[in-house]
Formats: structure tokens, sequence, C-alpha cells
């Protein structure tokens, strides 16, 4: 019977190890995916804090990740922002439907900035809201693409409009 025991647990200790080497594996591969993705990541509590970003989310706001675990948006960003930023997010958790939105941001200079912006609930193993995660990347180049284009979309109708000669296009 004491063989069988310790047969028993050496087979429980071997399967606990081999989910925790699993554990962590799966640990690393979502730590160098998420570092190696270009857009800024983070998750936040239900009260705000950051529990979590990658490493273009720190160079975005140009601070490393210990200063900014357990801060808010209040902390990071103007006060219009983050006044903007939380109402999204408690769009989010309350009605556990994603955002995804393209919004713009100027800069104390003037300068506009576009940004596209996801966030989702984010729910623990019993599926209880405990946070939301989001990720937003700039876009700013191809709105000002977008606007040259139909800047000259629209020249180019009035010149259709109103030239004095018939023209077609064959």
């Amino acid at each position: 019977e004491l063989r069988r025991q310790a047969t028993d647990l050496a087979t429980t200790t071997e399967q606990h190890r081999q989910t925790e080497t699993r554990l962590r594996d799966n640990e690393a591969y979502f730590q160098s995916l998420v570092e190696s993705l270009p857009q800024n990541i983070f998750r936040k509590d239900l009260n705000g804090r950051f529990t979590f970003v990658n490493g273009a989310f720190c160079r975005t706001v140009k601070r490393h990740k210990s200063q900014l675990i357990g801060v808010t948006d209040f902390d990071l960003f103007p006060e219009e922002l983050s006044r903007r930023y939380v109402e999204d997010d408690r769009l989010v958790i309350s009605t556990g439907n994603a955002l995804e939105k393209t919004e713009v941001n100027v800069t104390p200079d003037g300068q506009r900035h576009w940004f596209h912006v996801i966030k989702t609930l984010l729910l623990d193993a019993s599926g209880q809201p405990v946070g939301l995660q989001g990720s937003f990347w700039e876009v700013t180049q191809e709105k000002r693409i977008e606007e040259q284009l139909a800047q000259e979309r629209d020249l180019l109708h009035a010149l259709l409009e109103h030239a004095p000669d018939a023209i077609y296009f064959k």
C-alpha cells in the first residue's frame, strides 16, 4: 500500500511539475508576442489603474513600466484626454461591449494626432469582470492622406461642375 501511495505521489508531483512548466512557457510566449507587437497594449483594473503595459506603450508615454503599474490616466495624460479615456473605460465595463474607434488628440502645440483604439472587457477564469484591456496605434499619416484625397476629389468635382467646356471620361 505504501509503495502504491509513493508511486501515486511521484506521478502527481511529476504532473504538477509539467503543468508548472507549461504555464511558464505559455507566459513566456505571451510576453514575447505582446512585446513584439508595434501596438500599444495595456490592461487596467476596475478602478482604472494600469496593471500591465507593453514596451510600445512605455515608449509612447516615455516612462518605464515600473512607473506605469498602479497609475491612472490622470497621472499620464492631460485632464481632458483622461476624462475621455475614463468615460470610454466605464462604457466598456458597464456594457461588456468592445469599443473601437479612431480619435483625434491635439498636443499642447496644436498638432493633431489620430489613434485607432480598441478596448474590451477583461474577465477572470470564472467569467467575472476584473478590468479592461486595450490597444491603440497612431494612424495620423493615413488620416492625412485620406484628407488630401478628399480635398483633391472635391477640387476635381468643383472643376468638373463649373468648367465651361464639356468634360467626359471614356
